[in-house]
């Protein structure tokens, strides 16, 4: 399975960039895919720059380039079924940077106390 998924989200992030030609589609990243058992359903991870609506419009965009990357997920892998997609932003990119920076404001020294207080 999970060599499925990784093989997924090389074609994706491939057609993505060579393919897909709606100007709504920013730069976006294939982060992860995760198959369902039967192999029918698969959730597309993506992140993607911009502002709350502009990472709406881009999944927008990719919602309707569907049809187009599942054509090209059926001519490049030898799949028994071609899984219906659905796209997700990936924000743990955002959560990693906000837990680091928290992270760093907990380290800042801390000033020295006076003896007996």
């Amino acid at each position: 399975m999970r060599r499925v998924d990784g093989s997924l989200r090389e074609v994706l992030a491939t057609a993505i960039a060579d393919e897909v030609t709606d100007p709504g589609v920013g730069f976006v990243t294939v982060t992860s895919v995760e198959t369902s058992g039967d192999l029918r359903h698969a959730k597309v991870y993506v992140s993607t720059l911009g502002d709350a609506d502009e990472q709406q419009a881009t999944l927008d965009a990719l919602n309707r380039a569907k049809r187009l990357l599942q054509s090209s997920i059926a001519r490049t892998l030898r799949l028994k079924y071609t899984p219906v997609l659905e796209f997700y932003l990936d924000d743990s990119a955002r959560r990693a940077v906000r837990l680091d920076a928290l992270l760093k404001q907990d380290e800042a020294p801390t000033p020295p106390q006076e003896p007996g207080r």
